[in-house]
């Protein structure tokens, strides 16, 4: 998007036009690609998401972003909807949600994010950010692709299933793919968390078909810490 009048939203969220012919360029794929994983206790979210504006504003066009998901939304991605824990007002009380969180291994938030650069650029990057987030997060981790493809796939040769540890092991390996430009599935199993329309193993997603979908509810948060005084993770 350039300087001037913004006219793809005409197209996009409107019927004003129907495009006929389109045009995608392509980003190069970048030498190396890492992905940054860490937790964050509640009680450090403020000053969590400080480093991470800190490591947003100084390491631009090399972190291609941090999303931080609290627990409620990973544990949405990895098990089933809690059904028969649900209280009276149709939400799932904070209580079940730190229990569920606490057996499945979750942080009370889940920091996600990738590098992109080349082997020495990548390299600095890592070091710059492990100086910034180290004080205030837990499990700060860097990933290659290539090693966990490696791992997930001895595992499944092996018919190593590690439980939960290795649904996430799958989980992380098809967000590598989504940040490496190859789509795919990941965040679908959102859409049928509460509905328990789960399709046959093998069988590809498609909430249309199935009749589910999702609400989505995307507030604006300035990235100060008075902003998150009194945010749950639930």
């Amino acid at each position: 998007m350039g300087i001037g009048p913004f006219t793809d939203g005409l197209f996009t969220q409107s019927g004003f036009g129907v495009v006929t012919r389109i045009t995608i360029a392509l980003a190069r794929a970048a030498e190396r690609t890492r992905a940054l994983l860490f937790g964050l206790p509640e009680d450090r979210l403020g000053a969590g998401v400080i480093a991470v504006r800190d490591v947003l504003r100084r390491l631009p066009g090399i972190v291609g972003g941090v999303n931080l998901m609290n627990a409620h939304r990973v544990l949405a991605m990895a098990i089933p909807y809690p059904g028969d824990e649900i209280a009276a007002d149709g939400l799932i009380p904070a209580s079940v949600i730190a229990r569920l969180a606490a057996r499945q291994r979750i942080h009370a938030w889940t920091g996600f994010g990738t590098l992109y650069g080349t082997k020495r650029v990548v390299r600095a990057a890592q070091n710059e950010i492990v100086r910034l987030l180290r004080p205030h997060v837990r499990q700060l981790a860097f990933v290659a692709p290539a090693a966990l493809s490696n791992v997930n796939r001895v595992r499944r040769r092996l018919g190593l299933g590690f439980g939960g540890f290795g649904r996430k092991l799958e989980l992380l390996q098809s967000g590598l793919d989504l940040v490496q430009g190859r789509p795919n599935q990941t965040a679908l199993p959102l859409a049928y968390w509460r509905s328990g329309r789960v399709p046959r193993s093998g069988t590809a997603l498609d909430p249309a078909r199935d009749g589910c979908g999702l609400i989505w509810y995307a507030p604006l948060v300035p990235m100060t810490p008075s902003a998150y005084d009194g945010l749950s993770s639930s």
